[in-house]
């Protein structure tokens, strides 16, 4: 079956391919947990989210913002040689994290 893109899935899609490929929960443990977890609007669990990626390397996260209030999230993965991945400009900054995230995971 093919993967939706990352910037078309829904917020609960989002929220739930995060819980399961970033976090390694199961499906049935994330909704357990989706009334009191959604990373994409809190900046504590978005942080959450990059502290577990699951990658082999060192990974950074780097944030800009822009005079018109908009995010450009970037996380950078090593040891894959030279991958970065980028997660647009959003004015939600925790939805760009986790975007980020998932992108990250699935391209290593």
């Amino acid at each position: 079956m093919t993967q939706i893109p990352i910037k078309e899935l829904t917020n609960e899609q989002l929220v739930e391919a995060v819980a399961i490929e970033v976090m390694g929960w199961t499906k049935s443990y994330t909704l357990l947990h989706e009334n009191c977890w959604n990373p994409t609007e809190s900046i504590e669990q978005a942080m959450q989210v990059f502290d577990k990626m699951n990658v082999p390397k060192s990974k950074r996260l780097d944030i800009s913002k822009y005079d018109n209030n908009t995010y450009c999230v970037t996380i950078r993965v090593d040891g894959y040689g030279d991958i970065h991945t980028e997660a647009g400009s959003f004015q939600d900054l925790p939805l760009a994290i986790c975007r980020a995230a998932l992108e990250a995971v699935r391209a290593k």
